[in-house]
Parts: C-alpha cells; structure tokens; sequence
C-alpha cells in the first residue's frame, strides 16, 4: 500500500462499469487514492452531502470533515494505508461529515481497499446515523429507568408480611424522591383513612372521612402536589399538631387496582419542599406497584421485571445531590473570597469613592480573569454617566468612551432597566457603543440600594460568549456587597456634606451676626455659599420701585459691569417669575427661553438659579447663580441656596433695622454681644437661656419668656425664661399660650405690642384675668420665624408699676427674634446631623460605623484589663421571602421590630448595631461565650415565640445567631466578628432558627 505509483482520475470516472456499480450502491460511495484525493463518487454522495459530482472531483476527502477532526482522518488514513484491511462502518473512524451548507451528521463508514491498475485505491462507504444514534440513546435512558423500577419491584415482591411490605414501601419511595417523610393510608371498615405505615411516628393516626387532601385523592383517583399548604383550604392539621411536626408541602398519589383507590401513598416535605410532576410521576409509579401488591399476589413477578431501575434512580440522585453539594462549597468558597475582598471597604473611617471604586473593579479581574472592568455611577450633569474606575490591559482605550443615561450602550441599558445585560457577541448587539476594538462579550451588572440602580460593574472579554449563567450569579452576588460599599460611601459624603453645609450655614450666620456693613455681608456669604453650591458668577439683587437693582455679586470678570443693573418686575425674565410666583426657578438651558441671556455680560450662562429674598413675608429681591455646564442644578442645590437667601434677607433686614437704630451705639453693641452668644451656644438649652437672659437685661424688661411649639401636633415644644421677675412667671400650656397674645402672633406672624391697664381683644378673658392678677403690665410678643415658618414667640414683660414698652423696643425684639431663629434652626440641624451620623435611621439603633466606634473603645477597655468580651452576629431567616411576599415596607417594620426587641433583651451598657441589611451586631462587655450563649439563645427564643403586627396582620419570623469571645485569635473587633459571623453561617447551614459558637 506504500505505492508512489499514480493513476489517472479520468481513466476511473470514465469507466462506466465501476460508475454503475458505484451509483447503484444504497450508500454513499468515493474512490480515494493514497493521499486522500477523491477520484471518483456516486450520486448518494451528491444527496447526501449537497456537492455536485464535478465540485469534489480532485478535492481532498478533508473537504467532508469537519476542521477539528481533520488531524484524526489522515492518522487513520495512514493506518490504512499501512494495512489496507476491511474497516467495518464506523470502526476507529471519527463518525461526523459536513454538508456543503457546514451542517454535520453522525455517519458510519467503512473502508475497503481496491487495486487498479497497480495502484492500491481506497473505497469508502457512508451512511447517515443521525437516526440511529439518537434511537441509541433514548433506548440506554429507558433501559436505565427499566433497571431502577425493577429493583424497587424485586425488592417489594420478597416481602410475605403485609406490615413489613408497607414498611418497605414508605422507605423506598422517600429515598427514591428524596423527602423527609413518606406514608401510606388505608381506609378501614368506617373509611376513614388509617396510616398503617410511616417514617414519622404516626401510624395509627386517623383521618375523617372527607378531611384533608388524602380524602380528595382517595375519593378522585387522580394524583395531586400541594407546595403551599398553609393557603390550601383542604389541609387536614390536626395530623401535624399531634405529631409534632411541621409540613410545608405534599404530594399524594392512590393506589389504583382496576381503577379503584384503595388507599393512598403520601410524601412530605417539611422544611422547604417544593415538588414537580417528575416526582409525582416516580411516586405515583412506585404506589402502581405497591397497589398491585398489595392487591394480589400474583403480580409480583411483573413487579420483579421493572424494580431494578429505581435503586440505580436513587444512586444516580445521591450521585448528584453530592456533585451539587461539591459544586455549592466551592462557589461558597469562592464567595467567602470576594466578600473578604471588600472587607475593607467596610472598616475605614473615611471611604472615598474612588478607592473603593479601584478595589471593586481589582477585585472582579482578580476573581474572574477577564479583560477589562469599569464601574460608572450617575454624572453629576442629568443624563451624564460617569466611569469612576477602570482597570485591565485596555483600560486607557476603554476610559476614552462616553455614555448618556438615554442614549444607546449596554451600560445606559443596565441602569434604565435595573436587569443584567450579557451580550455574548457585542458586534451583533445594535444598542453596542464600541470604545474598544477588541472587545467581542460584554457583561453589565446593576448595583442596587432597594430598586434604585446606583452604580454598574461593566466587564468586558476578548472571548465570544466569556459570560455564562454561573458568571452571571456570581457577579450579581459579588454586586450585592458591593452596593452596601458604594451606599458607604454615599451616606459618609453625605454626612460630610451635611457638616460642610451646616459649618458654612453657621459661619454664613456669623457673618450676619458679625457685620452690618451690607455690601461686606453679601460678599462674605456669597463666598461661603460657593462651597456647597458651585456657580460661575452669583448676584444679589433687591427690589426698588417695580425693577430688580443688583447690589452685590462675585465671580464677573468686571463686577462694576454688572452693579446697578436694573430689571423690570414685571417683565419677560426670569427675576419677575422668582418675585411672583415667590419660589426658586431652575433654567437648565437658560439661553434658549430668555434672549438677554445670550447677551453680554450673561452670555457666559447656561444653568441658572434665583430664589426670592423674603423678609417679613415680603419678597425684597432674589439671589441668583449661574453656571456655564447646561443641566447643572438640582432641587438639592434649591435647598442649600434657599438657607443662604435667608441669610442675605436677614443681612438686608439686619442693616435696614441699624440704619434706624444707628444713633444707639449701646444697642447696636448689645445686638452684637447677643448675636456672638448665641453662635457660640453648644445647645438648644443653652441657646434658649442665654437668649432670655440676654434680652431681659438688653431691653431691659423684668421678665421675658421663649415658647418652641407644634401647631401641628398642638404642643409647646420647649420654654426657657430669664430676667429678674423670671420666677412669677406662670406655666401655661397650649391652649392657654393660644388664647392670649402669644397665640394671635403665632398665627398671624406678626409682632404685637399690648400697653398696661388696657385690656387687649387679642387676649380671652381668662388670660386677661390672669395678667392683671400676676401683676404683668406692657408686654411685647414676635414670633421667631424661618423660612416662612413660624414656630414660636419671644414675649418681653414688664410689672404694672413699670413704664410701657415702645414701638422701637418692638423692632429691636424682633431683630434679636430673627438672628435667635437662624441660631435655633442652626442648632436644630447640627444636633439632627449628629444624630444621623451615629443611628441607623430606619431601626433607631446606632449605625455600622458608630457600632465600630463604640465596639473599638470596648475591645480595647476589655484588653486592658483581661476582662471577657464577646460578640453576636445574627439576622432573619429568609428575609428576602418576606420581602417578595409582603412588600419592602413590610420588610422594614420586621427590621425595626426586631430591633425593639434586642434593644429590649440586652444590657444597658451592651452595645447594638445594625451591620447592613437584615443583619445585626451585639458587643457584650463583661461576658464569656458560654454566658452570651445564654443571651443569644433568649434572644432566639423571644423572637421565635412573639409575632409581630404588621400592615399584612400578625407576621411570625425566625433569626439564626453566632457568637465568638474574645481571645488571641480574634483580638481585634473585625476579627471578632469574623468569627461571629463564621458562627453564623454554621447557624444558617444547621436549618437556621438556632444558635452556634464559634470553639
């Protein structure tokens, strides 16, 4: 066969003998030299592969292979070739062919030799057994399910005794469908069904005739699956209460002998069992078998033919069961690692979004190898979209791309649509921005805080379909935790704001207070406002004689230019809608609705904002600031600006108010005195005192008294009183302050001044009665008032034998009155701020970084002294079920429930904290493990036994808890509740509602 000799392809193709033979062959026929050239086929190649004779006539036998399998095929041919014996169809032949159109098939082949000419030539014989194959394998599946039906068979038929036959049948059928229990009822003589066999100890049980789904069944003939039985109106309960146990779904099936139910075969699942038609199918196949046994004996030999199969069944799932376990450890593992990976993000003390950012696109390449990694958070501009961090081999290609929120992308679809985006081919993808040549598969991940989108982890390959379903799991999980990251982040630059505002609010106060100089004022504020709200240029501008002057502004290349300034009111611009409609605009384009906007000096602006200037409740101008990126301002930049316009009305009312009273320099020196006492107050209380005391000695009156209420709720909130006569002064509550003056200028907001020995209508007569039986003589009352919001009043009183106030007293009463409402509010927002940076403001209790704090300074106390110290982790078993059946707001009322109770079952000088989302932390000073067990297994059991009210009725739940102490290994508060939470997990995979400690 090793010939080099060569025949002439034409010599065969003419030769009309060997082409008849060919052709009438029933299979597909080629002539092959040595090398493979095909020399000569017949026409059932033609069918069978599409080609046309004259197409393979001197092409190579590769051309009908599949590329992969051609380094196989010329081995062969080479074997062949070497020993050029009969090859029966299919024998060391790799059995695939390629149609012309690239389809493939299974194909047998044989191969004989031939000789012509001298020259050894290979015949070679296909046939399609695409058929055939699949014929195969349906043949092994149904062998195999023969083989499993007939070992349960065998093994029923050997049983005599009918008890132990029943016996037989419950235990074979729960570990045939892997269940927790299995039963078989019978009906007795009263036909109430009897459990004559169980896993559980209840035979012996009864069931009324008509009770229960096991009645249904017995009666219908016809198999039924229950997975939800606490919503199903025929479940029988009493069953479950006597035994003890708690069942959650059910499968029956009845036992059938020609057509008649003879009893019924049951199975239970009693944690969280759901069950399929396949298991109802098996169940319902064994209770066949099992009716005919216990019917009559004559079956057996029929059920010995089919037993074998289920025993190979319950092998191949236990087989399973333990590939799946395997399978669920290592993407435990694999879990366990990431979640450490952002361990760090959660114990630094000032998270920055960008290095957080940075460790979550390092960490999803580390983990999943893949080429590029992005995370993009919503643009400060509206619609923008912003890259936080990339990181990979083409991270500069991919930084240069630029997406908008309603523009096409597969990240602007991630954040529109909340839902994963996985594009195996991006260049099919019409939606795809390409900003990088070489990507092929895109993977886009939503990070969510509740339903809003917050940010989105964008990974991308080289590879076409790089992202599968286990892919997809794995990074949403990762997101999971990488969301309450990014929600870090937010509420700690939150915070920050917050206290970068309410320091700019106080030393914005500080000016008014400071200053009575305006145009020094107006400037000073406008740079304080500059940095919590960005602008370009600002403006103050009053209201003089219908037209809007500008008095004042920062940020124009010649201020000069734009002083004086004046603007009708009304008129087409935007000032007359401010000072009319007396709220704050937004123009997010501004040049497009007002022309004098592309006109100079304003046609640098593209974002403006005014609010009004209300004095009084009278508007006395506007403030405006502008900004050259169009789309800039938000309602959040309206309140900030709105506090700082309150501050420029009272810098204007302010100088209004010392321009009248500029001949008392005593005044003005006290004005001063009192404004720099009030800024510096560390307290409400504080505050309050001061301000009384003050005032009584400013005025001077004999006694004056502050009221904070809520119209509202009708209450008075807070009091303070001071001057000499101070301890006359009568507690009234909030009907009685109503019907006197205080009342009347509460609800018209307006200053009131009440002379001695006249009675005031404004007054009833009780209140009156009670003035004069006091000896109260003049008496002046302003309301303190902010932002249009009157919330309570400063009243001057002087005796009877004292001289009446007079109208200026009056005006400055209510200057101090609207410098003290600025401070109270001030004082309000610096404690609220306080508050919210240490508790967690859905359950009240403190939140994850006041918990470390706290947590820190007990771990270091405990250390110190070689005092026990451990800790607890729990959360809610199956959280996430209450959520998706009742509701997130359902959720949150079980959070702070049980929150009220751990804070009701611990210590007082134990430390609670909320970890995020369902889970909670306990620090326990002064406590071993063996002790915190103790409180953990209370705590447990007070959950498990208290239903909570709910807006859906009473509402039951469970929570797991794992505990650790203190100790060489766990030193430190992270590695503590690291341990803890290992505890925890252990809690979670005993069944949940349990506690564990960590040895």
């Amino acid at each position: 066969m090793s010939s080099t000799r060569k025949i002439n392809p034409s010599a065969i193709r003419d030769d009309a003998v060997l082409q008849f033979l060919l052709d009438a062959s029933p299979e597909a026929m080629l002539i092959l030299d040595s090398e493979g050239l095909i020399l000569c086929v017949n026409k059932k190649v033609e069918a069978l592969f599409g080609y046309r004779r004259e197409e393979l006539n001197d092409q190579y036998a590769e051309l009908l292979i599949p590329g992969e399998f051609w380094k196989r095929r010329r081995l062969h041919r080479r074997e062949f070739v070497a020993d050029s014996n009969f090859r029966p169809m299919g024998t060391d032949i790799n059995c695939f062919g390629r149609r012309k159109d690239g389809s493939r098939f299974f194909a047998d082949i044989s191969l004989n030799p031939m000789t012509l000419e001298s020259v050894h030539l290979v015949i070679a014989s296909i046939r399609d057994a695409t058929h055939h194959a699949k014929i195969q394998k349906l043949l092994a599946k149904k062998v195999a399910q023969l083989e499993a039906i007939n070992e349960i068979g065998l093994a029923i038929s050997s049983s005599k005794d009918l008890d132990s036959l029943l016996r037989l049948i419950v235990e074979e059928a729960a570990l045939l469908i892997e269940v927790e229990s299995c039963s078989v009822l019978l009906p007795d003589d009263t036909g109430e069904l009897v459990f004559r066999a169980s896993i559980d100890d209840i035979v012996g049980m009864r069931v009324p005739v008509g009770k229960g789904v096991v009645s249904t069944v017995l009666q219908s003939g016809k198999p039924k699956i229950v997975n939800d039985l606490s919503a199903s109106p025929q479940y029988y309960r009493k069953i479950a209460e006597e035994g003890n146990f708690l069942i959650r779904s059910l499968v029956v099936v009845p036992l059938l002998v020609e057509g008649k139910s003879i009893g019924v075969l049951t199975a239970v699942n009693k944690i969280d069992g759901k069950f399929t038609e396949a298991d109802c199918d098996l169940l319902s196949t064994i209770g066949s078998y099992a009716a005919a046994s216990l019917h009559s004996a004559q079956l057996y030999d029929q059920i010995q033919q089919h037993a074998g199969e289920l025993g190979r069944e319950v092998a191949k799932r236990t087989q399973a069961l333990r590939e799946s376990q395997l399978t669920l450890q290592q993407r435990n593992l694999e879990l366990n690692r990431l979640y450490r990976a952002l361990e760090p993000l959660f114990f630094t003390s000032a998270p920055v979004l960008e290095k957080v950012a940075e460790t979550i696109v390092e960490t999803v390449l580390t983990e999943f190898g893949k080429s590029n990694c992005s995370l993009l958070v919503a643009g400060p501009e509206k619609n923008g979209i912003k890259r936080v961090a990339v990181s990979g081999p083409y991270a500069d290609e991919v930084s240069k791309g630029m997406l908008k929120m309603d523009g096409p992308g597969l990240v602007p679809r991630a954040f529109r649509s909340g839902e994963i985006v996985n594009v195996p081919d991006v260049r099919k993808d019409p939606d795809y921005v390409p900003n990088w040549q070489a990507a092929r598969s895109e993977l886009a991940i939503p990070l969510k805080k509740g339903d809003q989108v917050i940010a989105v982890i964008d990974v991308q390959s080289t590879e076409l379909y790089a992202f599968g379903h286990e892919d997809e799991r794995l990074i949403k999980i990762f997101a999971e935790r990488a969301a309450l990251a990014l929600e870090n982040v937010r509420l700690f630059e939150a915070e920050r704001h917050r206290r970068i505002e309410a320091e700019t609010l106080r030393q914005a106060s500080a000016v008014v207070a400071a200053s009575l100089n305006q145009d020094e004022a107006i400037d000073e504020i406008l740079v304080q406002l500059a940095r919590v709200v960005p602008y370009d240029s600002a403006s103050v501008q009053l209201l003089f004689d219908g037209y809007l002057e500008i008095v004042g502004g920062r940020g124009w290349p010649d201020p000069g230019e734009i002083l004086g300034l004046r603007f009708p009111v009304p008129g087409d611009n935007p000032y007359s809608e401010v000072v009319q409609r007396r709220e704050a605009l937004i123009l997010d384009e501004a040049g497009r609705k007002y022309a004098h906007f592309l006109q100079a000096p304003h046609d640098h602006i593209c974002s403006w904002l005014g609010v009004p200037l209300i004095v009084r409740e009278k508007v006395v101008g506007m403030l405006a600031i502008d900004h050259t990126q169009p789309n800039y301002y938000s309602s959040e930049h309206i309140r900030v600006a709105n506090a700082f316009a309150d501050q420029v009305a009272i810098t204007i009312d302010n100088t209004r108010l010392f321009d009248r009273t500029q001949s008392t320099l005593a005044e003005t020196q006290m004005l001063y005195r009192i404004a720099r006492t009030l800024i510096h107050a560390e307290s409400l209380p504080v505050l309050l005192k001061s301000l009384v005391d003050s005032v009584a000695v400013f005025l001077p009156a004999d006694s004056v008294a502050l009221a904070i209420v809520d119209l509202k709720a009708q209450k008075i909130a807070q009091t303070a009183r001071g001057g000499a006569g101070s301890e006359d002064i009568v507690e009234i509550d909030f009907d009685e302050l109503m019907d006197g003056i205080s009342g009347w200028v509460l609800l018209e907001s307006k200053p009131a001044l009440s002379p001695k020995d006249t009675p005031d209508p404004r007054e009833s007569e009780a209140v009156q009665i009670r003035r004069l039986e006091t000896g109260c003589g003049s008496v002046i009352v302003v309301p303190l008032i902010y932002r249009d919001r009157v919330f309570g009043t400063i009243t001057a009183m002087n005796r009877l034998d004292q001289a009446d106030f007079t109208q200026h007293e009056v005006d400055v009463l209510e200057a101090i009155a609207n410098q003290a409402a600025i401070a109270i509010e001030n004082v309000r927002l610096f404690e609220e701020i306080q508050w919210l940076a240490t508790t967690d403001d859905l359950t009240g209790i403190h939140n994850r970084r006041h918990f470390f704090d706290l947590g820190r300074v007990e771990i270091e106390r405990a250390s110190r002294y070689g005092h026990p110290l451990s800790a607890i982790m729990l959360d809610i078993d199956f959280f996430k079920k209450v959520n998706d059946t009742y509701g997130h707001g359902v959720g949150d009322q079980v959070l702070r429930a049980l929150a009220h109770e751990c804070l009701g079952s611990i210590r007082e000088f134990d430390i609670l904290g909320r970890y995020g989302g369902e889970e909670f932390a306990l620090v326990l000073p002064e406590t071993d493990r063996f002790e915190a067990r103790k409180i953990a297994e209370r705590l447990r059991q007070r959950i498990q036994d208290k239903p909570i009210k709910t807006t859906h009725g009473e509402l039951s739940f469970t929570i797991s808890l794992g505990v650790a102490e203190m100790n060489g290994n766990a030193s430190d508060l992270a590695a503590l509740l690291d341990f803890a939470d290992s505890a925890l997990y252990e809690a979670k995979q005993a069944g949940r509602n349990c506690v564990r400690v960590c040895e």
